[in-house]
């Protein structure tokens, strides 16, 4: 809660996040910085929502000489560049991008307008083109980092790339051919499925996890099964990963949720990798291990022999 609060100040106050005061929350820099990303574009999206008064009332005003975007953006807690953004779309369509304005300012007939729009996007680093440049490219070198880690551990998965190429719908970045089981923490659901809820998700997929005696488990009683019924012991079977390069918070979780629910009903269970950490309420919301959290890629896994994922090929 105190994370949020600093940052949504810092929105407030139009501050950048830095490094200090991630060494003061004691929290790394990455994390701090997503947040502050994520507030202050759900900020944007919801004066969208609401704020077609915003946008006609205070931005004519801003035209007019009788209102300043920093009054505004304290009003509304809004970072700078998304302030900058939502008037350009007031003004020119909701299709028009800031790189549009960029390339040529004169678009802004006003001259302290147009001045006062340039410094907005320029001190806000956090929610920049440059900065949502760095995030796709981060995005993307942590799902190659989850392939790599999977290779050297010789699973068997496909990529989401892959895994359209054939057509198939609602693809997770990793999608296992051979469902993979990986230690449980003390943050998974102890409920469990009911034989009847296991049993009507176990027939709507048709892949096979066998039943290695070492685990613990037990087969779901149908031939065409993805899911396992597990005894309370200490492992869980995995079908898919989707890695997000950015710290969760409760409405983080929230907003991927029919994303993740979408996997879970077309695959069975998998797992979710926020790479810059999970605050502890997300895990509250979790109602079954259908879904697994984590903050890393976990070092245990286990294959279907009941052989471990340790670089070695497995006997199947």
């Amino acid at each position: 809660e105190s994370l949020r609060n600093h940052v949504e100040s810092c929105i407030r106050n139009q501050l950048p996040v830095t490094v200090d005061d991630a060494f003061k929350l004691e929290v790394p820099f990455d994390s701090l910085s997503s947040l502050y990303s994520q507030i202050s574009l759900r900020s944007g999206h919801q004066s969208s929502h609401h704020g077609d008064f915003i946008r006609e009332e205070s931005f004519r005003r801003i035209e007019e000489g009788q209102e300043s975007f920093n009054n505004l953006a304290r009003q509304h807690s809004k970072g700078t560049y998304t302030l900058a953004k939502n008037f350009l779309e007031y003004k020119f369509g909701k299709d028009f991008k800031v790189a549009t304005f960029l390339e040529n300012p004169s678009l802004v007939q006003s001259k302290s307008v147009r001045c006062d729009l340039l410094r907005m996007i320029a001190d806000d680093f956090n929610n920049s083109i440059e900065a949502n440049l760095i995030k796709e490219s981060t995005g993307k070198d942590y799902e190659e980092l989850l392939i790599e880690m999977l290779n050297q551990r010789r699973m068997c998965f496909e990529t989401e790339e892959e895994s359209r190429a054939k057509g198939k719908p609602k693809t997770p970045d990793i999608l296992f051919l051979v469902p993979m089981a990986t230690a449980k923490s003390r943050y998974d659901p102890t409920d469990f499925l009911s034989a009847q809820q296991a049993h009507s998700l176990a027939s709507s997929v048709g892949e096979v996890f066998p039943n290695p005696p070492n685990l613990g488990l037990k087969r779901s009683p149908t031939k065409r099964s993805v899911s396992i019924q597990f005894q309370p012991d200490d492992y869980l079977v995995i079908n898919w990963i989707d890695s997000k390069a950015m710290f969760a918070d409760k409405k983080t979780f929230q907003d991927h949720l029919i994303q993740l629910e979408s996997y879970r009903n077309r695959y069975g269970r998998g797992m979710v990798i926020y790479w810059h950490g999970v605050v502890e309420d997300v895990y509250s919301m979790l109602t079954d291990d259908l879904i697994v959290v984590r903050d890393s890629f976990p070092d245990e896994w286990i294959f279907p022999t009941g052989e471990p994922a340790d670089g070695r090929i497995p006997v199947f």
